[in-house]
């Protein structure tokens, strides 16, 4: 996947949850039916990345659990915000 002029394209690899069809448009200038949605641009670099991520399917579940964290508990879940400070203070 590549974006911007062609005489000098940007050229991603990673994956990425699309949370917001109004970023998608604004910031990416991408198309906003792509959220909500996880997209790997690169399934060559997954396939050799996705141990780093715990093993097969981590890196998907990663994303998973931002579409979680938002669509279903709410970016304002109290239960999360705890969580993430725990962790943060260990």
């Amino acid at each position: 996947y590549s974006y911007g002029p062609v005489s000098n394209p940007r050229r991603v690899h990673h994956s990425t949850t699309h949370h917001d069809k109004g970023w998608l448009l604004r910031i990416a200038h991408d198309r906003p039916e792509k959220a909500p949605g996880i997209e790997i641009y690169d399934i060559h670099f997954y396939s050799q990345n996705q141990w780093h991520w715990n093993g097969q399917g981590g890196l998907l579940l990663h994303e998973y659990c931002h579409v979680i964290h938002q669509f279903c508990l709410g970016l304002d879940s109290k239960h999360v915000i705890q969580l993430w400070d725990r962790a943060r203070q260990q």
